[in-house]
């Protein structure tokens, strides 16, 4: 995991080095469903209600597109579940800028699992890939964006247990540094 982190901060590194990039915090709830089929015996989460914080780079490929890799920290509960899996999520967007201020998002995550509650379920938990799609504002220094997370892969680690994390996010970002 280490090198992921590291390998992360050298992209914003690179990124950092051109004009045309900026950065900043943002924080925010997520609204969790958690599926889960147990040798094909499917049952849903109600949503459950957590929060996400973290940092966001935009490197500016042209007027309207952008890459915004990002590092965050997601807490993930189901509702109906007394379980609470804790992620260092990694994803990457590709962001379509249009009248100015609007964007429509789409992108990759992985989440690296850091810790769960009750503390035991963690050694069941395996990374989170999933598909974002998200659109966003821009007013000022603020930013505020509503994401959809689709989860593409089994977060579980036993055999005949399939379980998917889908996420809402609404997030609020303000820009620390560029233009």
């Amino acid at each position: 995991m280490k090198k992921v982190v590291l390998s992360v901060f050298a992209v914003l590194v690179v990124f950092a080095a051109s004009a045309q990039f900026k950065g900043g915090v943002k924080a925010g709830v997520n609204m969790a469903k958690i599926s889960t089929d147990i040798d094909g015996l499917g049952s849903d989460s109600e949503n459950g209600t957590s929060f996400h914080v973290g940092v966001y780079g935009v490197f500016a490929l042209s007027d309207a597109l952008a890459v915004q890799p990002e590092l965050l920290y997601n807490s993930i509960k189901g509702s109906d579940s007394d379980i609470t899996v804790n992620f260092l999520s990694i994803p990457v967007m590709v962001t379509y800028t249009f009248a100015e201020r609007f964007n429509v998002q789409v992108g990759p995550q992985y989440g690296f699992v850091l810790s769960s509650d009750p503390s035991e379920a963690k050694d069941d938990m395996k990374g989170d890939f999933t598909l974002n799609l998200g659109a966003g504002a821009a007013f000022g220094k603020f930013n505020v964006t509503a994401r959809y997370g689709i989860g593409l892969s089994n977060v579980t680690d036993i055999d005949g247990v399939d379980t998917k994390i889908n996420n809402f996010q609404i997030s609020l970002g303000y820009q620390l540094f560029g233009e």
